[in-house]
């Protein structure tokens, strides 16, 4: 980039320590609106970038509902659990769109701060060079030098110090980014756990005895064996040995 060659030269020339931190300053100033814009695109429409469209999935969830439902003539409790979770799942998937459009508008507003910072910058180096160039031309009159070189350095003082001001804003706005990120990016994963988290079918076992069945872990459902026939009637008193002696 221009800028920081041009501002390297001038503080060359004006051997001064506030210009070389001017032109350190400029460096870490300096940032691409142009990338960050293109971030902001990518948050707020994912398919560009070759990512999933959450409205197409949140559609194709609801159809796949309707669908078992319908067709399938899917009930019980595995069904209503399903139908849940798909209205769950579609929920969240609303929450990250919205969240995602938040971080987008994020970026643009970022994208904005770093086209302000470049043109102040440009303006910075600008007054660094004109700076060196006075310097250089007054050294043909050194009555005039003594005054000169001390504009020099209030000038560049006062520079230096607007400059790590605002330097300061951009990290600072930077920083709130970074977290912003961070944050939507940890919403995102949490999502991904939830939806791999989710049940097909319900914990409980299902109850067969009151319909006659049983299961057996290498045959599955059976009818149960009728054992009425097995069971002896038990008369009243003290039971069979006592029938047999009369007792």
């Amino acid at each position: 980039m221009a800028l920081i060659p041009a501002g390297t030269a001038a503080a060359a020339v004006l051997r001064h320590p506030s210009a070389y931190a001017i032109v350190a300053s400029v460096g870490l100033l300096i940032s691409n609106p142009g990338d960050m814009a293109k971030a902001a695109g990518e948050w707020r429409d994912p398919k560009g970038s070759g990512g999933v469209d959450i409205d197409t999935l949140k559609q194709q969830l609801v159809e796949l509902k309707e669908k078992a439902k319908k067709e399938g003539k899917w009930e019980g409790d595995a069904a209503t659990l399903f139908t849940g979770n798909v209205d769950d799942f579609v929920a969240q998937l609303d929450n990250v769109k919205r969240f995602r459009e938040g971080t987008a508008d994020t970026l643009d507003q970022t994208a904005a701060l770093y086209h302000g910072t470049f043109q102040f910058a440009t303006l910075v180096i600008g007054a660094l060079s004109t700076a060196a160039v006075t310097s250089l031309v007054l050294m043909a009159y050194p009555p005039l030098r003594a005054g000169l070189i001390l504009a020099i350095d209030r000038f560049l003082n006062a520079l230096d110090a607007a400059l790590k001001a605002v330097l300061r804003k951009k990290l600072m706005a930077v920083g709130a980014v970074g977290v912003v990120l961070m944050l939507v990016n940890g919403l995102q994963q949490d999502q991904a756990r939830l939806f791999y988290g989710m049940k097909a079918m319900p914990e409980q076992k299902a109850d067969f005895t009151q319909v006659s069945l049983q299961y057996d872990k290498n045959t599955g459902l059976t009818t149960k064996p009728d054992t009425s026939a097995l069971q002896v009637q038990q008369p009243k008193g003290g039971g069979i040995m006592s029938s047999i002696l009369g007792i």
